[in-house]
């Protein structure tokens, strides 16, 4: 009996170990089940093309960040792949085939654009350039000078705490060498940028070759063959200097500064065959320059706590520029030439002050702007003409060969602009209102030149996505070209004998309607 009993303990320990044994089992299966499962994700890169070119309602961006050949040009090389601009063997820059444009710094005029635009690009590394903008059909809230648009070089980088700077040296060949820097720096509400460059530009010799025919009873046919060489330097410094007083209220100011001297070198033969007899000489020109100018201005940028869309801008700007230049003519090889030798000095000076005051305020997909403007110009110059005394062996002051002017212009402005921007349509239109006064007094031929005259122009810019990457953009506008004062001076230039110019004092402002249609088309998305 006792046997039987030991034999039946044994089992039932047996049966308690076997069942023990398998809730474990089942208890561990079950914890390894509700623990989540980890799995580790190996780095993931996405790739996409930057687009160099992007067009947007009523501009052009191309982006020279995005472009590798910035890192080792210069701005004015890289404008040659600007949509819209050429600029040619001579560096002369033309927008939609048009001589007249505004180039802006920022979004404003500058000094370093208003006297040798051209010197100072050159000197400009393309590496300091964030983008250069092509307003194709500019809104009313730019002046509504310049035929062919604007141009706008953004220079500044949104500012982040910390600071960061770029060198960049460069020699090209047969020009010269040449530097540029920029420098970024911020530290809490208080930001600095800094830009700044120069180089030396040797212009090897050009030849140029002018023929002239005229018919009738005393024909006449000139032949005039030279040669031109120069070389330059120059330089320009910008900065701009910007404190956040608090989330709504934004002080900035920029100044800039920019330099350059030249030298040069010119010859002409010119032979002049008539029924009278010819007249031929050789025409040396040796002649030196220098400029410099200076721009400052400060805005004030007003944000409103109950409406974060609307935002008060007032903005004050002074430039000036001065330019001067020596020639010395002397005339060799002479065939019934009888005129002598002469030398000219050249002084002129401008200056421009301007006020304005814009309001945003956006509402859902709307966004209007409005504002005023005034613009205060004066411009002057004292060119003289001495002409050689073989008697005395000095050169005398002729008043019939010399000019003095000086002038002043007024401009009053007030623009609104409306833009509506969905995902099938974005539009941009406006008007603008300038009332011009100009009053110049030329000294030299006692005459003088007064206009007054209103201008209303309007523009308007579509952008009609057709699908992610082409689209349609037709516009319109209206801009403005007034006369120059050298266009408006009735003295006669006599400098080259077989070509004299003088300006008009009746002449009037030019207006030009822009129609356009375009059609963009970008590279497929990664």
């Amino acid at each position: 009996m006792k046997h039987i009993i030991q034999k039946f303990k044994t089992a039932v320990i047996a049966l308690l170990v076997l069942s023990g044994q398998r809730l474990f089992a089942q208890t561990k299966t079950a914890d390894t089940t509700a623990k989540p499962k980890v799995n580790d994700l190996k780095e993931v890169t996405i790739k996409a093309d930057k687009p160099i070119i992007k067009q947007e309602v009523d501009r052009i961006t191309y982006d020279l960040q995005a472009d590798p050949q910035s890192k080792f040009s210069n701005v004015l090389e890289m404008m040659r792949k600007v949509p819209f601009v050429t600029v040619d063997g001579n560096e002369n820059i033309m927008l939609k085939g048009n001589a007249s444009y505004k180039i802006l710094i920022n979004g404003k005029p500058s000094s370093l654009m208003e006297r040798d635009a051209k010197a100072i690009l050159r000197s400009m590394p393309a590496s300091t350039i964030q983008r250069i903008e092509v307003y194709t059909t500019p809104p009313a809230k730019y002046d509504a000078e310049g035929l062919g648009g604007i141009i706008n070089i953004i220079t500044n980088k949104k500012l982040v705490d910390g600071y960061n700077g770029t060198l960049n040296i460069s020699e090209r060949t047969p020009s010269g060498p040449g530097a540029g820097t920029s420098f970024t720096a911020k530290a809490g509400k208080l930001g600095l940028s800094v830009f700044g460059g120069g180089n030396l530009n040797d212009n090897p010799a050009t030849t140029t070759l002018n023929t002239r025919s005229t018919t009738g009873a005393n024909s006449t046919d000139l032949n005039q063959l030279g040669s031109t060489r120069s070389d330059s330097k120059s330089a320009y410094m910008g900065t701009e200097l910007s404190y956040e007083i608090d989330p709504y209220n934004l002080v900035s100011a920029q100044f800039n500064l920019n330099g350059s001297r030249n030298n040069g070198f010119s010859d002409q033969r010119s032979v002049l065959n008539q029924t009278a007899g010819p007249i031929a000489y050789n025409i040396d020109n040796d002649n030196n320059g220098r400029g410099k100018g200076l721009d400052a201005g400060v805005n004030y940028q007003l944000g409103f706590k109950n409406d974060k869309t609307r935002l008060l801008t007032f903005s004050y700007r002074y430039f000036k520029y001065t330019n001067s230049s020596h020639n010395d003519i002397a005339f060799s090889n002479r065939v019934n030439y009888t005129d002598p030798d002469y030398n000219q000095d050249n002084a002129g000076s401008a200056s421009e002050q301007t006020g304005q005051v814009d309001l945003v305020q956006g509402f859902k997909k709307w966004t209007v702007e409005a504002g005023i403007k005034s613009i205060f110009r004066n411009n002057s110059s004292d060119f003289q003409s001495n002409v050689f005394n073989a008697g005395t062996g000095n050169f005398d002051r002729i008043s019939g060969l010399s000019n003095q002017y000086s002038s002043t212009q007024n401009i009053l402005a007030a623009y609104n602009t409306w833009r509506y921007s969905s995902k099938k349509l974005e539009v941009k239109a406006g008007i603008r209102l300038e009332h011009t006064t100009t009053d110049a007094d030329f000294i030299s031929t006692t005459t003088a030149a007064h206009q007054r005259y209103l201008n209303l122009m309007p523009s308007i810019a579509i952008n009609m996505p057709l699908d992610v990457t082409s689209g349609l953009n037709p516009g319109f506008s209206q801009r403005l070209k007034r006369p120059g004062i050298n266009k408006l001076n009735p003295f006669v230039d006599r400098s080259n004998p077989n070509f004299y110019s003088s300006g008009n004092p009746e002449l009037s402002r030019s207006v030009v309607s822009d129609v356009r249609l375009g059609y963009s088309m970008s590279k497929k998305p990664i």
